[in-house]
């Protein structure tokens, strides 16, 4: 039971460390000079935010969002 107790933790804080990474990277795109207006309504679809993000010049964010995400889908297939 304690296990569990500890993924549930983990998958939480994992999920809400993706939820700020992507809103971050989301303020950046908007605010991205480069970013055309349809980059722009495109970067709303989750998915595509991080490409948009490197298209735009954005090069950290996008890397820690893919690293979160793979991370947090491996703790799920992990349970």
């Amino acid at each position: 039971m304690f296990g569990l107790g500890i993924w549930l933790l983990s998958a939480a804080l994992l999920g809400a460390a993706v939820l700020v990474v992507h809103a971050a990277l989301f303020v950046a795109v908007l605010r991205a000079e480069r970013a055309s207006t349809m980059e722009r309504w495109i970067a709303i679809l989750p998915p595509a935010l991080p490409f948009i993000g490197w298209r735009v010049g954005l090069r950290l964010l996008p890397v820690f969002w893919g690293l979160l995400v793979v991370a947090y889908l491996i703790l799920r297939a992990a349970r």
